[in-house]
């Protein structure tokens, strides 16, 4: 196995420790926001999202500035040390988005890859299982994600929201 090989392997172990193994969700209470302040790694984890969705017969996920907003703050947060890594107060960052909203989850995740970071993030919550059903959960219609930098390490956060306008066909 090559060195390239091996660090990944040792990283994804470690995204998967550190990640835990249950995503946050809640149900409780939408219109489109302008995405155009997306980073490229948020983009390409929204992109890597919904390609999951697609295998798996779902609708994407659209993206909303104010989620982002919201889950870049929460990045932040963690990455400073102002908030531990986690789901604590999800709920306001959802109620802070002003989107009405029927249920709503969570997934964070952390890692110190260069390189494929965000790809090493989405896979880690593909092998998680509560992670796994945020990202699948067919009722969920917008998302925002927010990814810092800071000393070497990459803090995600992504934000699921179903809005109570949409009507998921199917269901």
């Amino acid at each position: 196995m090559s060195l390239m090989r091996v660090r990944q392997v040792i990283c994804f172990v470690l995204l998967a420790i550190c990640i835990g193994l249950t995503g946050c969700t809640i149900g409780n209470h939408g219109s489109m926001g302008d995405v155009s302040g997306l980073s490229d790694l948020e983009q390409e984890v929204h992109s890597l999202i919904n390609k999951e969705r697609a295998k798996n017969g779902l609708r994407n996920l659209a993206m909303d500035e104010r989620i982002a907003k919201q889950a870049r703050i929460h990045s932040n947060n963690m990455a400073n040390g102002s908030v531990a890594f986690g789901h604590d107060g999800f709920e306001a960052r959802v109620e802070a988005t002003g989107i009405p909203y029927v249920k709503a989850g969570e997934n964070v995740a952390w890692n110190s890859y260069e390189a494929n970071t965000a790809q090493v993030a989405v896979e880690g919550w593909m092998n998680s299982a509560g992670h796994r059903k945020n990202i699948l959960t067919p009722e969920y219609d917008l998302t925002g994600i927010g990814v810092v930098e800071k000393g070497g390490k990459y803090y995600y956060t992504q934000i699921f929201v179903m809005n109570p306008a949409t009507k998921v066909v199917g269901l």
